[in-house]
């Protein structure tokens, strides 16, 4: 019978690496985004600028 209780106890914390790996996978894809989206935010914010030079670059040609 202590077999039968190691081996559940193996497949227990077999269970528990194979959700904590998914947990990890899906971490990774997070960061992943999270980094893309702040590019995104930095691209967006030096187009803002560039939009906010030119429009004070027109307004003193008027």
């Amino acid at each position: 019978m202590p077999d039968l209780d190691k081996e559940l106890t193996e497949a227990y914390i077999d269970g528990l690496r194979d959700r904590l790996n998914k947990k990890e996978v899906k971490l990774g894809r997070l960061q992943h985004d999270f980094r893309n989206l702040i590019k995104d935010q930095h691209i967006l914010e030096d187009e803002i600028l560039t939009i906010k030079h030119t429009i004070k670059k027109w307004k003193q040609q008027q």
